[in-house]
C-alpha cells in the first residue's frame, strides 16, 4: 500500500463514531422521529379502540351525555365526590362523572359506613356516603352519563368512527408505499455495498501484486549486486 492510500485510510479512521453521529444527527435523526410519533399515535389508537374509547368524545365533539354529565352533581349528596388521595396528576376536579364513567366501580364497605373506591382519573380514592354508593349500584347515573343512550350521540360517534377510518385507510396507503420504496432502496444498498467490497478487494488485490512485484525487482536487484561484487579474500 502506498502512503497516499495510508493516510486516507487513517484520516477515514480517524473520523470514527463522532463523524458518524453528526450524519446520522443531520441526515436520519429527524425521520426516524417522525415515524416513531407517527407509530405511537396508532397505537395510541389501537389502545383506545381496545377499550371501547368514544371517539366523539376524544375529537371533543360537543354531547348530549356530556351536558348530563357536567349537571348531575345535584343528583348525590354534594356536588363533588370527597377525595382522600391522588396518586397521580390529573389536570381538573375529580367529579361525579369520573366515578360514573369509570370502567372499573368496586367501592368496599368501611366500618364509618362509608364507602371507598378507587377511580382511573388520577387513579384517586375517594370516600362515598352509602346513599351515593347505593344510587351509583342502581346503574341510573351510568346511564344517564352513556353517549350510547342518546341517538344524537350515537350519530356523533358514527361520524367520528367514519372519519377514523377513512383517515387510517389513507396512512395505510402512504405506509404501504413507504414499506415498497424501503424495500427497494434496502435491496440497492445491499446491492451496492457488495460492489464496493468488490472493488475494494480487487484494488487490495491489486495494490497487493504491485508490491510483491517491487519487493521481486528488488531482491533480484540485490541478488545481482551480490553476484557483481568480488567476495573479500
Amino acid at each position: 500500500m502506498g502512503p497516499t492510500e495510508m493516510n486516507f485510510q487513517q484520516r477515514s479512521r480517524s473520523m470514527g463514531q463522532e463523524f458518524e453521529n453528526r450524519l446520522i444527527s443531520r441526515f436520519f435523526a429527524a425521520p426516524k422521529a417522525e415515524l416513531q410519533s407517527l407509530g405511537e399515535l396508532l397505537q395510541s389508537y389501537e389502545i383506545a379502540l381496545q377499550a371501547g374509547a368514544n371517539l366523539a368524545q376524544i375529537f371533543a365533539i360537543p354531547l348530549a351525555s356530556d351536558s348530563k354529565a357536567a349537571g348531575i352533581g345535584p343528583l348525590f349528596s354534594s356536588l363533588h365526590p370527597q377525595v382522600l388521595e391522588v396518586e397521580d396528576s390529573c389536570d381538573s376536579l375529580v367529579n361525579w362523572a369520573d366515578v360514573i364513567r369509570s370502567a372499573v366501580y368496586d367501592a368496599e364497605f368501611q366500618q364509618t359506613g362509608k364507602y371507598h373506591v378507587r377511580i382511573e382519573k388520577g387513579n384517586a380514592l375517594l370516600e362515598l356516603p352509602q346513599a351515593d354508593h347505593d344510587f351509583i349500584s342502581t346503574g341510573i347515573p351510568r346511564q344517564l352519563v352513556d353517549p350510547y343512550s342518546y341517538p344524537s350521540d350515537i350519530s356523533s360517534e358514527i361520524n367520528a368512527t367514519k372519519l377514523t377510518l377513512e383517515q387510517m385507510t389513507h396512512w395505510q396507503d402512504i405506509i404501504s408505499g413507504m414499506s415498497h420504496t424501503t424495500g427497494n432502496a434496502l435491496k440497492r444498498l445491499e446491492e451496492r455495498l457488495e460492489l464496493l467490497k468488490r472493488k475494494l478487494g480487487a484494488l487490495v488485490t491489486h495494490d497487493d501484486m504491485l508490491r510483491n512485484g517491487e519487493n521481486a525487482e528488488r531482491d533480484e536487484e540485490t541478488s545481482q549486486r551480490r553476484r557483481r561484487t568480488p567476495l573479500d579474500s
